[in-house]
């Protein structure tokens, strides 16, 4: 039994690797000798993808000058295995001919997934390089101590020179200005 089923496993590799029609137990999908889409955008996908995990070895360090163009690549290759796989399901649901059922299931999660990376990107695109769009700390300062010497002189234009003290001493001061 356990020889049968290594012969089995062996046939399906070779069968598949040589493409040698192997489908028989694939009841109503006819074998097609040629290169469809479908096939040759799942071998893209493939190569892809392995040059991400090969990129992995050459990531250079946080403070390389080329780190910059390395995330660049990874983050365009990533999203565009992505969506090529995305694309390629849906031309599997019409080679396969599916029922409904499944292309709505599988359209719901990839919208679920989708929504769910859009707002991990906000929020991430916000953390990265929202100081961008932010002023920075020098003008926030400068705009905060202008902003104070304003309030100090209203301030003192409303209540002179009297202090703090001398307004609580006198409870019934009026607030008129003066």
């Amino acid at each position: 039994m356990v020889l049968r089923t290594r012969r089995l496993s062996a046939h399906r590799i070779l069968g598949r690797s040589s493409r040698r029609p192997w489908n028989s137990d694939l009841h109503g999908i006819a074998y097609r000798d040629e290169s469809t889409a479908h096939t040759v955008i799942g071998i893209l996908i493939f190569c892809l993808g392995f040059l991400q995990i090969l990129a992995l070895k050459a990531r250079p360090g946080k403070d390389h000058k080329y780190r910059t163009y390395w995330n660049w690549y990874h983050h365009t290759v990533g999203y565009v295995v992505v969506v090529l796989s995305v694309y390629n399901i849906y031309k599997g649901f019409v080679i396969l001919q599916p029922g409904s059922g499944w292309k709505i299931a599988y359209t719901a999660i990839i919208c679920a997934i989708g929504a769910f990376a859009i707002v991990m990107e906000i929020l991430q695109f916000k953390k990265r390089w929202g100081s961008l769009f932010v002023k920075k700390s020098e003008d926030l300062q400068e705009a905060n101590q202008s902003a104070f010497k304003k309030e100090i002189s209203k301030f003192m234009n409303r209540w002179g020179d009297k202090t703090p003290e001398d307004l609580e001493a006198n409870q019934y001061a009026s607030t008129e200005v003066v």
